[in-house]
């Protein structure tokens, strides 16, 4: 008999007739086809809230990760990029914030490289590299090779007129200062005069770091800043001084010319921070960009794990959601959604403050050098002065000066509500009473920024081991934004990519 005979005989006998053996063998087969083709799983839909530079680089990453999920990006304003914006009058290139970018940590330029923007990054003009700082009436030269506390040679320091004698001396003794003993966050004003002495802190210390956060050096964190390796180096060397000598001190040695900031580490794009953004905006997808479009409301859909984006025109729903506003819009955001987390968001506050450029086409004097400080102890308005045509080529027309003047901060917010006359008129007497700089404005403008740079207080960080604490109970919502780990671009980056890892986990 064949074996095919043989083996339906046998089959025959397990079942009451051979058509009940055939149904059976029909249906295990068909079982076994929807096993081996399996359904395809429905691409999640994702919004992300705020249209700055860690909304954009979250955007990117998202469709990167997923090309299959349906991402739209929110904005309430008619332009994406967030404070960063470049406009141009003429021959003059204006940055309304940030005008150059560190190139370490490397985010922000792994990501220039990554747009094809390398060959469009400028460094820093040699010539003028350099800040001051000033003091009774003149401008001294901030020590070379000293960064923000710390001196990596203490020749330099000496040799400075800034510092009086007991002053240089009490700084150059910062070595033998004892470490403190606990880990406990400590403001920045406490560090500094603990570290570095009163003098020091007052007129080198306290001026370099105002003109960075423009904050309440009372306030200011320590550890939630990048403050911090002055931190680290206090518990690792024993010393901020002994810190830079051993450690930090040698990653200056290829711009040992540059006075303050390693200048060396610093480009900016040749059209200005808007080609920056506009050419961000296009790789991560102008189609998935939503402008002009504030959000009334975030809260969760009928369905638990969704999410609505109400407009006040219609209500969208979305899979998961990545704010990247500003604290205060998140926290108004999230009331609906957990007022615990939106009163805590809302408790992280903001300074306010106001920048006046001025375009000088020939002026009387250029003080040929990157930046100017003033210290809060010589009661001025003025917090800092950048000379933009000093830093990059293509800012102003040949021998023409273009000059930032920075007003206000979280120590003087009241400027920032004057008129815009009064505020030129502020810029133009500081300028030419601290600086001796006057000659005919081509043009003048003023760019206010109302309760954005945000404030790291001392404890900022158990500040957001709160807060994470709370998102971690809401699964498809991430947070983040300069409010939280870093205000700088490539703090913004690192906080866009990570939101992106995130919500595609």
């Amino acid at each position: 008999m064949p074996l095919l005979t043989i083996g339906l005989d046998r089959l025959v006998l397990f079942y009451r007739t051979p058509a009940e053996m055939i149904e059976r063998l029909m249906t295990h087969s068909s079982h076994e086809q929807n096993l081996e083709l399996p359904a395809t799983p429905i691409p999640p839909s994702i919004a992300v809230v705020g249209g700055g530079v860690t909304g954009l680089v979250a955007l990117r990453e998202i469709r990167q990760r997923n090309p299959q999920a349906k991402v739209r990006l929110f904005e309430s304003s008619s332009r994406v990029g967030g404070v960063l914006q470049t406009t141009r009058n003429d021959s003059w290139l204006v940055e309304h914030s940030a005008d150059m970018m560190a190139t370490s940590p490397r985010e922000g330029w792994a990501l220039c490289e990554a747009l094809g923007l390398a060959e469009e990054m400028l460094p820093t003009n040699p010539t003028h590299r350099g800040a001051v700082v000033y003091r009774n009436g003149k401008l001294y030269p901030v020590p070379d090779g000293f960064s923000l506390m710390a001196p990596s040679s203490v020749i330099p320091l000496l040799k400075s007129s800034l510092l009086s004698w007991p002053g240089k001396l009490r700084l150059a003794c910062e070595r033998w200062v004892r470490p403190r003993s606990d880990s406990c966050d400590e403001s920045f004003e406490s560090f500094a005069r603990r570290r570095c002495g009163e003098e020091a802190y007052q007129y080198l210390v306290q001026p370099l770091v105002s003109g960075i956060y423009t904050a309440d050096p009372a306030k200011l964190s320590m550890q939630a800043t990048a403050l911090a390796r002055f931190v680290k180096m206090e518990q690792t060397y024993g010393s901020l001084t002994r810190g830079m000598l051993k450690g930090e001190g040698k990653k200056q040695s290829a711009d040992k010319q540059a006075n303050g900031a390693r200048y060396s580490m610093f480009v900016a794009p040749r059209l200005g921070m808007q080609q920056l953004v506009d050419r961000l905006a296009d790789e991560a997808g102008r189609e998935h960009i939503r402008t002009d479009t504030p959000l009334k409301a975030l809260r969760r859909g009928p369905d638990p794990d969704q999410w609505e984006l109400d407009d006040g025109r219609q209500v969208e729903r979305f899979d998961r959601v990545v704010l990247a506003t500003s604290a205060p819009q998140a926290a108004r955001l999230l009331a609906e959604v957990d007022e615990p987390l939106s009163t805590e968001i809302g408790r992280i506050e903001h300074a306010s403050s106001a920048v006046v450029a001025l375009a000088f086409p020939k002026p009387n004097r250029n003080p040929g050098v990157f930046g100017l400080v003033v210290p809060d102890a010589e009661k001025r308005q003025m917090i800092a002065a950048s000379f933009g045509s000093n830093k990059f080529s293509g800012r102003a027309p040949d021998g023409g000066l273009l000059v930032r003047v920075f007003l206000g901060g979280a120590l003087n917010e009241a400027i920032t509500h004057e008129s815009d006359d009064v505020l030129v008129e502020t810029a133009v007497r500081e300028l030419r009473e601290i600086a001796d700089v006057t000659g005919t404005l081509a043009f003048s403008q003023v760019i206010r920024w109302q309760k954005t740079m945000p404030q790291y207080h001392v404890d900022h960080l158990k500040k957001l081991e709160v807060i994470q604490n709370r998102l971690d109970a809401l699964p498809g919502l991430v947070v983040a934004g300069n409010a939280f780990r870093g205000v700088g671009i490539p703090d913004c980056v690192r906080a866009g990519r990570h939101a992106a890892e995130q919500i595609c986990t």
